[in-house]
Parts: C-alpha cells; sequence; structure tokens
C-alpha cells in the first residue's frame, strides 16, 4: 500500500456483504511456531500467540492505509502447525458458514451440510499446510528437486 508494501488480495462481492459493502483488503501470512522470533513465554501459554503476533504485525503496516483508501483490512494468519487467526476466522469464515447453515435450515434442512462444508474447509486447509511443510523439509535436505515429490506425498 506503500513504500512498495502491498496486500495480497482485494476482496469484493460475496465477501462485502460481511464486511458492510466494503472491498475488503486481505494479507496472507504464515509465521511459524518454531521461528525463534515467535519462541517465548507467550507462545507456551497460548496457542494463538503466533497468529495474533502475525495480525498484530500485519495490521500495523497496512490497516491505516488501507482504511484511508476505503477498504476494510483483514490479516489472514495461520501457522505452519495449520493454527488460525481469529481476524480471518471472524470476519470470512465464521460469517459465511453461519449464513450457510441458516439458509440450510430456512429451506428445511438441519444445517449439519454447513457444518459438513466448514470441517471440510478446515480439514483441506490442514492438507494444504502438511504439503507446503513437507516441500519446505524436502527443500531444507535435498534441494527443489524433491519439493514435487514431497507434495504429492511420494517418499523421498
Amino acid at each position: 500500500v506503500r513504500d512498495n508494501e502491498r496486500v495480497d488480495a482485494l476482496a469484493s462481492l460475496p465477501y462485502s456483504i460481511l464486511t458492510g459493502g466494503k472491498t475488503v483488503a486481505l494479507d496472507a501470512t504464515c509465521p511459524c511456531p518454531l521461528c525463534p522470533a515467535h519462541v517465548h513465554a507467550g507462545t507456551a501459554d497460548s496457542a494463538h500467540s503466533v497468529t495474533r503476533e502475525a495480525e498484530i504485525d500485519k495490521a500495523s503496516k497496512h490497516r491505516a492505509d488501507c482504511e484511508r483508501l476505503g477498504y476494510k483490512y483483514t490479516t489472514a494468519a495461520m501457522s505452519s502447525f495449520g493454527g488460525w487467526g481469529d481476524d480471518f476466522l471472524r470476519t470470512f469464515v465464521r460469517p459465511h458458514y453461519r449464513a450457510m447453515r441458516a439458509h440450510e435450515k430456512a429451506a428445511g434442512g438441519t444445517g449439519w451440510e454447513a457444518v459438513a462444508a466448514q470441517h471440510q474447509f478446515f480439514e483441506r486447509a490442514s492438507i494444504v499446510m502438511a504439503r507446503a511443510n513437507a516441500a519446505m523439509v524436502a527443500v531444507a535436505k535435498g534441494g527443489p528437486q524433491r519439493v514435487a515429490s514431497a507434495c504429492r506425498g511420494e517418499a523421498a
């Protein structure tokens, strides 16, 4: 947004409905809880401390400029261990699946299809993160040629 810093995505409909009609400026980050910068007493006390720190850091860089431009700023933080930041969950995930469940119930359903869809979303995201972690380890152990096989789940 400034000083060669920019957010990762701008999202409008259908998500603007969840954000009061504003376009959302979304910045994604994936901190690793084992990185020396994140290893301190707070990480032992809270499973969310790493994603919370990442959200605060990203917001301090982008929120004011995004709001000045008329965007709602949100950080999508997911730790390399699969933890989710509350900002993204509160802005997108929870409202989306809450609306999906309400729509399903209004149509005479039980709401369980929406619950199953939410579980599937988190499961798929966890698989993506596990594959990315495997690729990261493969690069560290043997170079980029091992990344493709690690991402496909093949033994090294």
